[in-house]
């Protein structure tokens, strides 16, 4: 399994992709866990504790996931910013989405997971874990669409007091501002090869 972390902008998940394609593995974007549910709270009512009990309540798993996966678009509404934000951070949601997250994976077996604290809570033991960082004028060019407030949301969650967006003390911290990601890719396949002979 690779576990992909790292900031808004950074290319998580274009890397995620990449990888699992030429590894024929499936891929996980797990911040489409905590958009929907923010998309749900939008819909059915903000209390924290209703939106948790909405996933937990979802017992097969990989439901959730292409459900989420089909409303990808909507899914990433600016306006939903705000309330994700604050379901990120709530203990309730998260032990939800962590649950769901978990038990998708073991479904799937092998995998390449991205999101903000793979590495660190959803799957310590991962075999590769990545942390991607860029330059923010980079960033900010790469997510043109939400200005400034892609910088500000990733101090949030890197100072949150749950789970904040930092690598891992086993990842390696890769600088994607200058590099092209199939470049990218060949040289995390190499050190993936590594260890799973390891392993």
């Amino acid at each position: 399994m690779i576990a992909i972390d790292g900031l808004s902008g950074t290319g998580k998940s274009t890397l995620a992709r990449v990888l699992a394609a030429r590894l024929g593995l499936a891929c996980l974007n797990t911040g489409l866990y905590f958009r929907w549910a923010a998309w749900i709270a939008q819909r059915e009512g903000r209390d924290p504790n209703r939106v948790a009990a909405r996933i937990a309540a979802i017992e097969e798993p990989l439901v959730l996931y292409h459900e989420a996966s089909a409303l990808e678009a909507s899914l990433r509404d600016p306006r939903l910013a705000a309330l994700l934000g604050r379901l990120t951070q709530e203990p309730a949601v998260r032990e939800a989405v962590l649950a769901q997250e978990r038990a998708d994976i073991a479904a799937l077996g092998s995998v390449v997971v991205e999101g903000r604290d793979i590495g660190t809570v959803v799957v310590p033991t991962a075999q590769l874990k990545l942390f991607l960082v860029a330059r923010d004028a980079v960033r900010l060019a790469r997510r043109h669409e939400e200005g400034a407030a892609v910088l500000q949301r990733d101090r949030d969650n890197a100072r949150r007091l749950v789970a904040p967006a930092l690598p891992a003390p086993d990842a390696l911290v890769v600088d994607t501002s200058d590099v092209a990601v199939e470049e990218l890719a060949d040289r995390v396949l190499v050190l993936f090869d590594m260890v799973e002979q390891v392993w």
